[in-house]
């Protein structure tokens, strides 16, 4: 079922292999990611909380560090 959401308008990049979407529960929170590959490196995307609201600095360290180690 299509439901039209952010993750469906990105539906070609992720078919594609360009980029990949995952949750992340943090800290009692839930976070939808998307992740793209720059150079041979993982880099985010967009990281959203609830209501598509931006998520804290905290939280976008943690990835960020999380995704050095890839």
């Amino acid at each position: 079922m299509e439901q039209k959401n952010c993750v469906y308008t990105r539906r070609r990049e992720i078919e594609d292999g360009l980029s990949a979407i995952y949750s992340l529960n943090y800290e009692g929170g839930v976070y939808t990611l998307e992740i793209f590959k720059r150079k041979n490196k993982f880099a985010i995307k967009e990281i959203k909380a609830k209501y598509n609201e931006f998520a804290n600095k905290e939280v976008i360290n943690f990835v960020e560090k999380s995704l050095k180690a890839v």
